[in-house]
């Protein structure tokens, strides 16, 4: 059993491999078994979508039976209208703060989808969207724009939730840049919140932050998950992807400051799974 589990994680990390990197396209031929193992594997770890890239890639005779990959497609093609969906909400609210005199920058999931080789692979969840004014004035900002509904405000210690819109999209709208480091979270959110300051427009209509900034509110998010609801390949291909378009510099700037904000350790750890995962060089 055991060896059945780690031959469909070998499998799968040859096709995430493939999909974000140059490495070489899967030459095995799967079994439909396999495949169907594979299927579950990757819908389970949020890169179904990702995967599914590399199929253009594979000859027609080592594709999944007809049945599982007509089911794959439909799974790529909802994720791919997902995106554009989100796209256009983080575009729309974009201009809406910046009317009302708010800087704003998108976290994680969109800003780092449009980093992937395919943008529109990548699995959405809910956009994460930072608003400058701390959590009085952006709660008040929203309920004067009626983005919320009056006395059925959603919040947490660092965003507060606006309800699903039309299309299906969630927003999250974050009054602090980070969830929180256990350590040293005066200095993280110092940090954060000056580097936020340089996010810049993209051409998706929304403000993506700096490299540096994502590598290090990043890694935090990674670490409250791991303490709370568990890491998946998603949040891990994410990280890899913020690396590979990061300079030598920023990695350098980026790990002096995460050893004074004690995050190394934790950092040590996510290297070595990006190794495993997608071979990065070390």
């Amino acid at each position: 059993m055991q060896d059945s589990v780690n031959s469909i994680y070998k499998i799968l990390f040859s096709f995430l491999r493939c999909a974000v990197t140059d490495s070489d396209t899967p030459t095995a031929k799967l079994t439909p078994e396999e495949w169907q193992k594979l299927f579950v594997e990757a819908k389970r770890q949020s890169v179904l979508d990702v995967v599914y890239t590399v199929f253009k890639k594979l000859p027609k005779e080592n594709l999944p039976l007809k049945p599982l990959l007509m089911r794959w497609a439909a799974h790529a093609e909802a994720t791919r209208d997902m995106n554009k969906r989100m796209n256009a909400e983080a575009a729309r609210l974009t201009e809406v703060f910046s009317k009302n005199g708010r800087r704003t920058a998108v976290l994680k999931g969109a800003a780092n989808a449009r980093l992937y080789p395919d943008p529109l692979s990548r699995q959405c969840g809910d956009i994460d969207l930072w608003v400058e004014g701390g959590y009085e004035s952006v709660e008040k900002l929203l309920l004067d724009l009626k983005l919320i509904p009056e006395h059925e405000v959603t919040s947490c210690r660092h965003h507060i939730h606006m309800p699903k819109n039309e299309d299906g999209v969630t927003v999250e709208i974050h009054y602090k840049p980070a969830s929180g480091n256990p350590y040293k979270d005066g200095e993280l959110q110092r940090f954060l919140n000056k580097e936020i300051l340089n996010a810049e427009l993209v051409p998706e209509g929304f403000y993506s932050p700096t490299i540096k900034f994502a590598l290090i509110m990043q890694l935090s998010h990674l670490q409250q998950h791991f303490y709370s609801m568990g890491l998946g390949f998603r949040q891990f291909m994410d990280y890899f992807i913020l690396l590979k378009h990061s300079t030598e510099s920023e990695r350098q700037e980026v790990s002096a400051i995460m050893k004074k904000l004690g995050m190394d350790k934790a950092c040590s750890a996510v290297m070595w799974m990006l190794e495993e995962i997608f071979g990065l060089e070390r």
